[in-house]
């Protein structure tokens, strides 16, 4: 689970860059995104779910709770990313960089 919450941090990115260099169009973006979004909207609960089993030790619980904390920052940078698509707008382009820059930040511990 934990590469694939990295990759989504990646595709994410990749899907900024395409959108920026107009390879790919905002419907086929917001498309992309929302798959990325729905599966970390599933992952992150059900890693809560699991750091709170008894059979493991404090720190497969500490790493589930992480992972699940960077899920729902990815998921926040998708959003960001989405409603910049929607809007066209430098404000919202910023707070797609900053939820970029806090998802990495956490991926990086």
């Amino acid at each position: 689970m934990v590469a694939y919450v990295a990759e989504s941090h990646i595709n994410v990115g990749l899907i900024a860059d395409g959108y920026a260099g107009e390879a790919i169009k905002g419907e086929q973006a917001t498309a992309l995104l929302q798959l990325s979004k729905n599966f970390l909207g599933q992952i992150e609960p059900r890693l809560k779910k699991l750091s709170k089993s008894k059979d493991l030790g404090d720190a497969d619980k500490k790493a589930f709770i992480d992972t699940a904390e960077v899920a729902k920052l990815i998921n926040d940078e998708a959003s960001a990313l989405e409603k910049f698509i929607d809007s066209d707008e430098d404000e919202d382009k910023e707070k797609y960089a900053k939820a970029r820059e806090k998802a990495q930040a956490k991926l990086d511990k």
